[in-house]
């Protein structure tokens, strides 16, 4: 580590980014678990700045940090900065996600500055798969703030991918011209960088009521990305901020990682035995939004349903309380079937004051329902986050489990609050059924990183059998590995699954996950996962273009023979075909040809009968 050492020239060459300029002040650096990544902090006319570097690659040049808030101005005139670091090994199980078991290894560094009689530290946190940081000032007494000198000056863009911005986050996830962007105003989290040799997704995690969420915009003079606070915060010493998150590497990596949920608190709930992921029949969406879709012939269609497959769910959607819907009727027919209900729920509706919350959902609760699926959230400011945090706080003392909608991106809350499976967040599959397909191969890379997503897989046609999706059967199928939710909703009617050569796949699938692994990925071109859950592994693949895809099966476990279960393209956008392979090992390869709009999924497993 170099402390405080000033460099008056430059001898020789030194990585890009990695080494100070003339006048700079190096405060510390330290490298990930791996050494993969190293972070440098320096100091410049008492300003603080950071660089990162992955190998030999500078990745994020000189970068601006620093909070202005009421009790000062944290960006510049800091005193003379301590720099300290530890090493970190951190472990623990949550009951959904991308994986069962998760790794939190990283290098933290702290930087500590005085001024005005007010403490401030620059805490950084360094992974092999990325860098974070936020800012905490100590003290005591209020304090409000008003805006973030966050940065991040990617060295290179050669392409850039993000969503126009929406109030519900349901925009396509697109390329974006790199001039364009220069002067982009409000770009929302998160945002995908192709640096040449790497990858840089940009987002934010553990945001909260103490603050707000952000979006993203392009400072004029340094062109660098800047976040910028939705609304202003007010809040009591001493202050956290959310994390500002770089996720660096390739983009299998990126797609496999869990730095969102490893940057959150853990959970201080001890008893999670309620916390049960499953899949969900929908009949809203299939149904094709009619307004018969609220009878109960419907509804109990929907549950028996579920009740065939072996699904865990029935959500009971919007308006139904409107629409004179008995809730008891349908949680007890329900229940006779072994079938657990979500119910829809405008926030809106929802009080903001505790006492009048818990009495709400403890009615629900009363009732049998296990889960609500809260919509039309709309917002990132700090009002509403404190919101969010009053309805985990109250669901999980009641033991309900959640799904938002039109609501904020993840965050990694779910290591604190188990019990939320699965957000929206995305311009999701049933409900836009003329975006294009490259939509769902970014959004799987993009917005799968982040977190659980409620992608609402599985739609071969309308409820009368009338095909509307661009996709062919096969990658609707391929969705439903690819996009990992704690609650899975399968988006079609029964009549178009109950003959598909699909449904047995369908009934097996699950929504929690052992193992989860990128094993390719390209922006609007295609994307391949593959998930574990016990010694059973589930790949799929999503194309734009046709080709053959070949995967290794090095994942499966060496020594053990596998029956490949394959559900491929037909001839036609609408067939599937079935294709089985058996003695498989851990040694061979496996090709399967797709059609353009394309996919397949597969199950690999030691069983000859699933």
């Amino acid at each position: 580590m170099k402390n405080k050492c000033i460099y008056g020239l430059l001898v020789g060459a030194m990585m890009a980014g990695a080494c100070p300029v003339w006048g700079e002040t190096v405060v510390g650096e330290t490298v990930s678990p791996s050494d993969s990544i190293k972070l440098v902090v320096v100091s410049d006319n008492d300003a603080l700045y950071y660089k990162v570097v992955k190998g030999s690659t500078s990745i994020v040049e000189k970068s601006a940090l620093g909070i202005t808030t009421s009790v000062g101005d944290f960006s510049t005139g800091l005193s003379e900065p301590s720099f300290t670091e530890r090493l970190v090994d951190d472990s623990y199980s949550l009951p959904s996600g991308k994986r069962s078991r998760y790794d939190n290894t990283y290098k933290e560094a702290t930087v500590s500055c005085n001024k005005d009689g007010h403490t401030v530290q620059f805490i950084f946190r360094v992974y092999d798969d990325g860098v974070a940081y936020r800012y905490a000032i100590l003290g005591s007494g209020d304090i409000s703030v008003y805006a973030e000198n966050s940065e991040c000056l990617p060295v290179r863009q050669e392409k850039v991918y993000s969503q126009q911005y929406t109030k519900n986050n349901q925009a396509l996830y697109e390329e974006n011209d790199t001039e364009f962007m220069a002067c982009e105003l409000y770009t929302p989290l998160p945002l995908l960088v192709h640096t040449g040799s790497d990858y840089l997704l940009l987002t934010e995690a553990m945001v909260n009521g103490n603050y707000c969420g952000s979006s993203l915009f392009v400072n004029e003079e340094t062109k660098a990305y800047g976040y910028r606070l939705v609304g202003n915060v007010a809040a009591t010493l001493p202050l956290y901020t959310p994390w500002r998150v770089l996720m660096v590497g390739s983009l299998e990596s990126i797609a496999e990682s869990v730095i969102l949920e490893n940057l959150n608190d853990k959970t201080t709930l001890t008893n999670l035995s309620w916390v049960k992921p499953g899949r969900a029949v929908w009949n809203f969406g299939g149904e094709d939004f009619h307004s018969d879709y609220l009878s109960m012939s419907s509804i109990r269609k929907y549950i028996d349903w579920a009740k065939q497959q072996g699904w865990e769910y029935f959500t009971l959607d919007k308006c139904w309380e409107q629409n004179g819907v008995s809730l008891k009727e349908v949680v007890d027919y329900a229940s006779s079937k072994s079938v657990g209900v979500f119910v829809w729920v405008n926030q809106n509706s929802l009080p903001s004051d505790e006492s009048a919350m818990a009495s709400m959902v403890q009615n629900w609760k009363a009732q049998g329902v296990k889960g609500l699926k809260v919509d039309f959230w709309e917002s990132d400011d700090q009002a509403m986050m404190k919101k969010y945090d009053l309805l985990l706080k109250v669901t999980a003392e009641k033991q309900l489990l959640l799904n938002l909608h039109a609501c904020t991106k993840p965050t990694g809350l779910r290591r604190t609050w188990p019990h939320l499976l699965t957000s929206e967040a995305v311009l999701e599959n049933t409900v836009f059924t003329t975006f294009p397909d490259i939509h769902n191969i970014n959004s799987a890379i993009i917005r799968g990183a982040i977190g659980s997503t409620d992608y609402v897989p599985v739609d071969f046609a309308d409820k009368n059998g009338c095909i509307h999706q661009k996709t062919t059967a096969a990658h609707q199928l391929a969705l439903s590995v690819v996009f990992e939710s704690g609650v899975q909703h399968i988006g079609d009617a029964p009549e178009n699954i109950e003959y598909s050569i699909a449904r047995d796949f369908l009934k097996t699938v699950p929504a929690a996950w052992d193992d989860t692994r990128c094993l390719e990925a390209v922006p609007d071109e295609y994307v391949s996962m593959v998930r574990c859950k016990g010694n059973e592994w589930y790949f799929a693949s999503l194309t734009h273009d046709a080709r053959t895809v070949s995967v290794p099966l090095s994942f499966l476990s060496s020594g053990e023979r596998y029956n490949a279960y394959i559900y491929k393209d037909g001839e036609c956008p609408s067939e599937i075909q079935f294709e089985w392979k058996e003695n498989l090992t851990s040694k061979d390869t496996v090709s399967i040809d797709l059609l353009k709009h394309g996919g397949t999924a597969v199950l690999f497993s030691t069983s000859s009968q699933v």
